[in-house]
């Protein structure tokens, strides 16, 4: 019988154990209350009970442990209170035991080992508190076990070293001392914890990892060069931590590498030339978010350098990550030249290279990079002319050029970026006039030309910017003449 996901009210009837010849019961995503009957230990032949996603309360009744066909039981996302019964380790038939967001408590029962033939056990999100019971070891069937977000204390038994087709695995904060032993472990999330210490390099045992999880914690320490040897990882994420040191030059054995996220960390030092086997890298995210220097490849200097934590490291040219799509390395202490070669990374959307130290002029190559949609350049040291081959751009919309010492005029060419929603190229050295053809914009909502050296009149042009919500500021520079009447047409 499925009922499940309509609007049914009121509660569960003890009548319900009547129904003996019922072998599946679906009453989730209703909004059912009161409590679990204790009466339901009567439907003998139910293998699939799910009532999850109501509004229940009270006691798992230990009176389902009777219900020994049972193969599936989700009570998920509950108010369900108390402890788990231990008599659920009587269903030995029981394949799949969700309860998870149901704020159960006390501590996990050692008769959950009994259940041998499980294969998903999700208990995150609870109150349970105590160590993981070494009985979970027997679980030799288990593929998901999540555990996350309880008050679990104490190491991981070795007992689940015998877990051998565990496939995922989310822990508790205070449950992850050492996880090297899960040989078979494809996937680890810890992440959104406030795990300390620094990373297990036991981690490097875990040959068969492919997505790493780690990121929005207290993690402090190194990258151990271990994590070198899982070759089948594809995602990596340790973002927002307190890791420092270099980065090891092991990561560029990590060649099946899609998604790279460190950013928000303490890292310093030259990236290493083995990151450049990293060619498959289609996310990449090394950005700084405090003041503190930041790490950033060695693709983006031709013939420069970069001075991490005041150590100057010189870099010759190299070749870009070709499958790179998201590139964000703002707020790092980045010196040298932007190098031509990046024009090669076609698939790129977003360029963060801000808040830099880097020099030199602009590559006009950088308008092979046609599906750009955000480049972000400023606060840097960028000189020389701004390309009007970035007009060839035609997926841009947000350009930020500010707070460098760009020199000569604002390419008319600008006028064809119909796109484009976001200009700024504010705080800089450019000249001449404001080109009739920015009127032609007529997609930008933000226009930020202030703190420059242009002269002449504002061109009445201007006035056919009527999707300008956000701001036009042309301020502090030595404009002449008189307000244009067509600026009456900016107003909605």
């Amino acid at each position: 019988m499925d009922l499940s996901h309509n609007r049914l009210r009121g509660e569960i009837l003890a009548a319900v154990a009547s129904l003996r010849a019922l072998a599946y019961l679906d009453l989730a995503g209703n909004w059912l209350c009161g409590r679990i009957p204790p009466e339901a230990s009567g439907m003998w032949r139910l293998a699939h009970l799910d009532l999850s996603t109501n509004n229940l309360t009270g006691c798992i009744p230990a009176s389902l442990g009777n219900l020994t066909a049972l193969a599936f039981l989700a009570l998920q996302q509950n108010t369900l209170t108390g402890p788990i019964p231990g008599e659920l380790g009587k269903l030995a038939g029981l394949e799949t035991l969700l309860l998870t967001t149901t704020s159960v408590s006390g501590e996990i029962p050692e008769s959950i080992g009994n259940l041998t033939r499980l294969t998903t056990l999700q208990l995150y999100t609870n109150r349970l508190s105590g160590s993981i019971p070494p009985s979970l070891g027997n679980l030799v069937n288990l593929l998901d076990l999540e555990l996350a977000e309880n008050h679990l204390s104490g190491g991981i038994p070795t007992s689940l070293g015998n877990l051998t087709n565990l496939d995922l695995l989310i822990l508790s904060k205070d449950a992850t001392h050492d996880i090297g032993f899960l040989a078979n472990l494809s996937a680890l999330l810890l992440d959104a914890n406030q795990l300390g210490g620094p990373i297990p390099r036991s981690l490097g045992n875990l040959t068969r990892m492919g997505y790493l999880q780690l990121s929005k914690n207290q993690l402090v320490g190194s990258i151990p060069a271990e994590i070198g040897r899982l070759g089948s990882m594809w995602f990596m994420a340790l973002s927002e931590n307190r890791i420092s040191g270099s980065v090891p030059a092991a990561l560029g054995n990590l060649t099946s590498l899609i998604e790279l996220d460190v950013f928000c960390n303490k890292l310093s030092g030259s990236l290493p030339r083995e990151f450049l086997n990293l060619t498959g890298l289609v996310d990449l995210n090394m950005g700084a978010t405090t003041p503190s220097p930041g790490s950033c490849p060695p693709t983006f200097a031709e013939g420069g350098a970069f001075n991490i934590n005041r150590r100057r490291v010189e870099l010759g040219a190299v070749r870009p990550y070709p499958q790179l799509v998201e590139a964000n390395f703002g707020r790092n202490r980045l010196h040298g030249h932007l190098s031509k070669t990046w024009a090669s990374s076609v698939n790129l959307t977003i360029l963060n290279l801000s808040k830099n130290m880097i020099t030199g002029s602009l590559p006009p190559e950088l308008s092979n990079l046609v599906m750009l949609e955000v480049l972000l350049l400023h606060t840097n040291k960028l000189t020389g002319r701004i390309p009007p081959e970035l007009s060839k751009l035609p997926n841009l919309y947000k350009l930020n050029l500010s707070q460098n010492q760009f020199s000569g005029g604002i390419p008319p060419e600008f006028g064809r970026m119909s796109n484009l929603q976001y200009l700024d190229i504010s705080m800089n050295k450019l000249s001449g006039s404001i080109p009739q053809e920015l009127g032609s914009c007529t997609g930008l909502l933000s226009l930020l030309i202030s703190h420059n050296n242009l002269r002449g009149e504002l061109p009445m042009t201007m006035g056919n910017l009527g999707n300008l919500q956000l701001v036009l500021d042309v301020s502090n520079n030595r404009l002449t003449g008189g307000l244009p009447s067509q600026l009456g047409n900016l107003v909605k």
